[in-house]
C-alpha cells in the first residue's frame, strides 16, 4: 500500500508540473511523505526485533530465571509455533507498572518520565540482535531534562510479586532481575538503573535496589547472548536442554526413566 501512495503522489508532482503548479510545494509535500515511511519502516522493524532479538530474555539465556525455557526462547526465535499464555501474574505485572512507578518516585524524589510509558525498544543500531524494553526512564539527580540527553536519565525495572525476593531461598529473583537490568544497561549505554519490586500480600513492603552499569558483569552476559543468538538461533540449532521438559520438547520421543 505504502507504494501505491508514493506512486500517486509522485503522479500528483507531474501532473502539477503540466499545468504549472509550483513544484516547491509538492517537493515539501513528498519529503513529509517520505519522513513518514521512514518511520512506518522503522515500526515494522521494531515490531520484527521484538520477535528477533534478544530483547529482555537474559534471565532465561543464563538460566537465572525459574520461569521460561531455553527451548521455548529458541523455538520462539526461529518462528516455530509456541504456546503463549498470559497468567493473571504477567497480567497484574503490567497493568501495575504505573503504580509501582509512582511509588518509586515518592520514594526515592527521583521524577520518573511520563513519557517513557508503553511499549518500547532500545535497538543497538550495530548489532540489531541486542534489543531491550525497559518499563521506564527517570531523571538522574540534578541532571539538565534534555529528552535527547540519555546520559541524562537511568532506567526503571518495575517489578511486582507475592514472594519476597529477600526470603530465604528466592535469592534467583534479584539475581535474575540483576542480569536482565544490567543488558538494558548494556544495550542503551546508560550509567544506572533502579529496581522497584512491590511485593503484595499480608507482609506487603517495597524493595528498591541501586544498580550502576557493570562493565564486567555485561561482558559476560554479552557473550552469553551473543552465542545463544548465532550459535542457536541464527544456526537453527536447538540449545541443550536444561530440564525434564526441555528434553522431552527437543527430543518429543523420549520417554520419562
Amino acid at each position: 500500500l505504502g507504494g501505491i501512495d508514493m506512486l500517486d503522489t509522485l503522479n500528483a508532482i507531474l501532473l502539477a508540473a503540466e499545468q504549472g503548479v509550483r513544484y516547491e510545494d509538492y517537493s515539501i509535500c513528498l519529503k513529509v511523505f517520505l519522513i513518514l515511511m521512514v518511520v512506518a519502516a522503522v515500526a515494522i522493524i521494531v515490531v520484527i526485533m521484538m520477535q528477533k532479538g534478544t530483547n529482555d530474555n537474559v534471565g532465561v539465556i543464563t538460566g537465572a530465571s525459574k520461569y521460561g525455557s531455553i527451548v521455548d526462547l529458541y523455538n520462539k526465535k526461529v518462528n516455530r509455533e509456541v504456546e503463549h499464555v498470559e497468567n493473571d501474574a504477567m497480567l497484574w505485572g503490567h497493568v501495575f507498572e504505573d503504580g509501582v512507578a509512582q511509588i518509586f518516585a515518592h520514594k526515592t524524589g527521583l521524577e520518573v518520565i511520563q513519557s517513557s510509558r508503553g511499549d518500547w525498544q532500545f535497538i543497538r543500531q550495530e548489532e540489531p540482535w541486542m534489543a531491550c524494553s525497559p518499563d521506564r526512564t527517570y531523571w538522574l539527580k540534578d541532571a539538565s531534562h534534555n529528552a535527547r540527553d540519555w546520559k541524562s536519565k537511568g532506567l526503571l525495572e518495575c517489578k511486582t510479586t507475592t514472594q519476597d525476593p529477600e526470603a530465604e531461598g528466592n535469592e534467583w529473583m534479584l539475581q535474575c532481575w540483576y542480569a536482565q537490568v544490567q543488558w538494558q544497561l548494556l544495550v542503551s549505554e546508560m550509567s544506572e538503573a533502579h529496581l522497584c519490586c512491590c511485593v503484595m500480600g499480608f507482609n506487603r513492603k517495597t524493595i528498591i535496589r541501586h544498580w550502576p552499569a557493570n562493565p564486567e558483569f555485561q561482558a559476560k552476559l554479552y557473550e552469553i547472548c551473543k552465542d545463544f543468538w548465532f550459535n542457536n538461533v541464527q544456526a537453527k540449532a536447538a540449545p541443550a536442554p536444561r530440564t525434564e521438559e526441555d528434553v522431552r520438547k527437543v527430543f518429543p520421543e523420549s520417554v520419562s526413566g
